[in-house]
């Protein structure tokens, strides 16, 4: 009898861990971030720590032009968050999240797949916030992240990706 539950045990745990794997888009990454703002500088944080980059107002960067691409492009991952604080300017913090699959079909490639977004605070509820879906549409996707000037964040597809309306 306890060598039966052990086995069925290890056969559960290898479902899990082989469909956790499957849930999250390995080769998308986040290279563009643009600012169009005229008034507000962004602290950029991915996950917890240190600020990873400062985007000031009229400006862009392009993290893939930078040195080494792996390093500089930001890999998204189930569940990573990124937090875009105003460190000047009267703008909200924004906040961004990824997720797992969503509802929808791709022509070609992988997912869709989901992001979240929302401002002002850390725990906002899900209601308040908005979501886009995208495609993967090749082995390594990029995707990229504006602020407008009315300080919304909006999501563009810049390689191998589709975002689907």
């Amino acid at each position: 009898m306890v060598k039966k539950l052990g086995f069925l045990v290890l056969i559960l745990t290898g479902l899990y861990t082989h469909s956790s794997q499957v849930l999250t888009p390995v080769n998308t990454l986040l290279t563009v971030f643009e600012n169009e703002t005229n008034d507000a500088d962004y602290k950029v944080f991915v996950g917890t720590g240190q600020p990873r980059f400062l985007l000031v107002q009229n400006s862009s960067i392009d993290l893939s032009k930078k040195r080494n691409q792996l390093k500089n492009s930001i890999r998204i991952s189930d569940r990573m968050r990124i937090d875009m604080i105003c460190v000047r300017g009267e703008r909200k913090a924004l906040y961004i999240k990824f997720g797992t699959f969503a509802s929808g079909q791709c022509e070609k490639g992988k997912g869709p797949f989901y992001i979240s977004i929302w401002e002002e605070f850390p725990d906002t509820p899900e209601l308040n916030r908005t979501y886009v879906r995208y495609c993967q549409d090749g082995e390594v996707g990029e995707l990229g992240l504006k602020i407008t000037k009315q300080g919304k964040v909006e999501i563009f597809a810049v390689k191998n990706t589709t975002i689907i309306e």
